[in-house]
Order: structure tokens, then sequence, then C-alpha cells
């Protein structure tokens, strides 16, 4: 599927569905077993992404040997919708809409590899 969103055939940046397995240990627990694959393409460390999904859910979500697990039963297009969220405010380039950024140690700017541009967050 294409990182922006959209399904333009010929988008070049791509990466893999959310991969979900439910188990009914515990009350369920929701475990996305590509989240290595997901980080990889969008170059961002998968507990940014996991405490932005907590802070969204209001549940704690954790990064168990490289998979996002979450508490309680997650509708797997939900977290899709909120995995594009995240990428159109902290991946994709606000001048350009590159997915090519970097996020700066701090967390507090992004810098696009494509056109040069730096997003600030407040």
């Amino acid at each position: 599927m294409n990182i922006n969103g959209t399904d333009d055939p010929f988008y070049r940046y791509k990466m893999e569905p959310l991969d979900l397995t439910v188990t009914r240990k515990n009350g369920g627990t929701c475990i996305v077993k590509n989240t290595d694959a997901v980080v990889t393409s969008l170059a961002r460390d998968p507990k940014q992404i996991a405490k932005y999904f907590s802070g969204v859910l209001k549940r704690p979500v954790k990064v168990v040997k490289g998979c996002w697990t979450f508490s309680g039963v997650v509708n797997v297009a939900n977290l899709q919708e909120i995995l594009q969220k995240y990428i159109n405010a902290f991946v994709l380039c606000g001048t350009c809409g590159n997915p090519e950024t970097k996020m700066s140690e701090k967390l507090t700017k992004m810098k696009c590899a494509g056109c040069g541009s730096t997003t600030r967050f407040s």
C-alpha cells in the first residue's frame, strides 16, 4: 500500500498493511506481526509510533519482541487509519509530501531529503 494513503499505482513509496493477530489471553491482546517491516518503510522508531497509538487509543501499547502489542481487541481498519494520521503528521514532508524525512533526535523537527524543507513540531 502507498505510504501517503492514495491508490496511485505509480507511487513509489510503499509499506505493508498492518498484519494483526488477536490472542484471547488476559482479556485479549492484539499483536502487529509485521511491525518491523512497517517501521522500516517509514524510517521511524517503533516506540514513537507505539506512543502515538497509545495516546489515540487511550490504552497501553508496548513494543514486545519487535512487535506492537495492544491491550484488548483492536480493529485493524481503525489501527491502519490511526497509522495513516501519524504518517500524515510525522512522516510526510509538509512542503513536498515526500516521505523521505528524518526526525531529529529530540523529536522537535524533521528534515526532508527530497526538498530540504524542515518541519518543526511545537
